[in-house]
């Protein structure tokens, strides 16, 4: 074969290389259908939303407490009422303040000292994914709850300490005006938790000691107050 013609005969391979290559790239270049990003979550991620009681205290959360929702992504408030339940069951309403901001108001007051549940589900594109969920605890009136030794107990120790337990740890740390024990006994005050413990030297033996815990004593905040006073007697 001439060189000439060997010559045509791979320009002619050539081009059709080329075109094939051509005719393969355009086949790859399908055109992707493009996907909508959705102007505003159905409901956001419960990871970036907070529930807050807008009137609580040391002892716990007020019986006619709202509570704020807040979330860092823009809520649909229809969704956001939908997938928002409180347990124990409780009729609510939702005002909207902003499209990142609701209150939650219950119809009725709650219940003092029980527990509140306020659950809500994350929905990604309209399925349930799983729930978050945020306690609150309504408060009860500060009282006292038992004392050690308990009352018209007998033949206690006398190197037992003398202990008084509130129905919650937020008590004030000024105690000692609020204690009285008769006869007198020389001692000084600890708290633990929920405990006032009276440390002392010794007790005598075969005598009634009567104890008086007195209305005043008030949580760490001062927004409660033991209502009347409290004794017990101990032999």
């Amino acid at each position: 074969m001439s060189n000439s013609k060997k010559y045509l005969l791979l320009t002619l391979v050539l081009s059709l290389a080329s075109l094939g290559l051509f005719a393969l790239k355009n086949s790859l270049n399908l055109r992707l259908p493009s996907v909508q990003k959705p102007s505003r979550l159905s409901m956001a991620d419960p990871d970036n939303i907070t529930i807050t009681a807008s009137k609580k205290s040391a002892a716990g959360v007020e019986a006619d407490t709202a509570f704020l929702l807040s979330s860092l992504e823009p809520l649909d408030s229809q969704k956001l009422t939908q997938s928002l339940k409180i347990v124990p069951a409780l009729d609510f309403k939702v005002n909207q303040k902003t499209d990142k901001e609701y209150e939650i108001i219950p119809a009725t007051p709650l219940e003092e000292a029980k527990i509140y549940r306020l659950t809500l589900s994350s929905l990604v594109g309209g399925v349930e994914a799983r729930d978050h969920s945020w306690a609150f605890q309504v408060k009860s009136p500060l009282s006292i709850v038992g004392s050690y030794p308990g009352n018209e107990s007998t033949h206690i120790p006398t190197n037992a300490s003398v202990e008084v337990y509130f129905n919650t740890p937020e008590v004030g740390n000024d105690l000692s005006k609020y204690f009285e024990i008769t006869p007198k006994v020389d001692g000084r005050f600890e708290k633990h938790q929920n405990s006032l413990v009276f440390v002392h030297g010794g007790l005598s033996p075969s005598t009634l000691y009567t104890v008086t815990v007195k209305a005043g004593v008030s949580l760490s905040d001062n927004s409660q107050k033991l209502e009347k006073d409290y004794s017990f007697q101990f032999e």
